[in-house]
């Protein structure tokens, strides 16, 4: 699952953006039976930014977890998540080169690598 930057407290609408591995509470992610997503250190939900159409780039962020379409996430192949309300995929953007702070957005699933998420 995507990484955050250590902070002390999340807040709604935090951005989750892409971050070295440092074992911090704030990369760690769970994957509930309703299908949310919730980050260890805040308790808040990977959610895709309601207010936008589900177009690619739209973006994700944190939000209260709330149970909406736009807070669940399926697996559609090994290691890709497609949002419920779009179904468009967890993805870091494509036109990153991978950098700590490179965003988190949904795109069109494509099973590229920048749609790949693993655990270890």
């Amino acid at each position: 699952m995507p990484g955050r930057r250590e902070e002390t407290r999340g807040s709604n609408g935090d951005n989750v953006d892409l971050w070295g591995c440092n074992a911090g509470t704030n990369q760690y992610w769970y994957l509930n039976a309703d299908g949310t997503i919730t980050n260890a250190a805040h308790g808040l939900c990977l959610d895709a930014v309601k207010k936008h159409d589900g177009s690619d780039g739209d973006n994700v962020d944190l939000w209260a977890c709330n149970g909406g379409s736009n807070q669940q996430w399926s697996s559609v192949a090994t290691y890709e998540w497609a949002n419920g309300a779009h179904g468009l995929c967890l993805s870091a953007v494509a036109s990153g080169d991978g950098s700590n702070g490179d965003n988190v957005e949904l795109l069109t699933c494509s099973l590229g690598f920048n749609q790949d998420w693993v655990h270890f």
